[in-house]
């Protein structure tokens, strides 16, 4: 069900797209952390099925739905859920996301990528040190470079 779910997400239009993504956002919110966490393994699960033009799209409405639609604490907490879920995935399916990430970030208005780009740093520097490590190492090169403090 799940996959179908983010099948017909993929293939919706923009608008229609943002709004669903929007609305999944706004019930991610709702739960508690280990609901939400387990919703977004699930989610990250079955859009790593999807090719790279539709996990992109996805991708790309999520990081500016994160960015225009939720308020700063929020975000935060759908980020820091969504690096937990990423983080206990296989490898492969971590870095099929981080890489749709970075290419989607790319495609961001400068004040959507600021906005994540500060959030994301302010997680990853809140983690213990062999945890921000790891998450480093795993970071393609663009997202790692604006990850690094200046």
């Amino acid at each position: 069900m799940m996959d179908s779910m983010v099948r017909s997400i993929a293939r919706a239009p923009e608008a229609q797209r943002r709004e669903m993504i929007k609305t999944r956002l706004a019930s991610f919110n709702d739960m508690d952390d280990e609901a939400r966490i387990r919703g977004m393994k699930d989610m990250l699960a079955a859009a790593s099925k999807l090719n790279d033009d539709e996990l992109g799209r996805i991708v790309y409405s999520r990081l500016e739905s994160l960015a225009e639609d939720f308020d700063e604490d929020t975000r935060r907490k759908l980020i820091a859920s969504h690096i937990e879920a990423l983080m206990s995935l296989p490898k492969e399916t971590m870095m099929k996301d981080m890489k749709a990430m970075a290419s989607s970030l790319g495609k961001c208005h400068d004040s959507c990528k600021m906005k994540l780009m500060r959030t994301m740093k302010e997680i990853v520097s809140s983690m213990p040190a062999e945890k921000q490590k790891a998450m480093m190492r795993m970071l393609p090169e663009e997202l790692r470079k604006g990850m690094q403090t200046s």
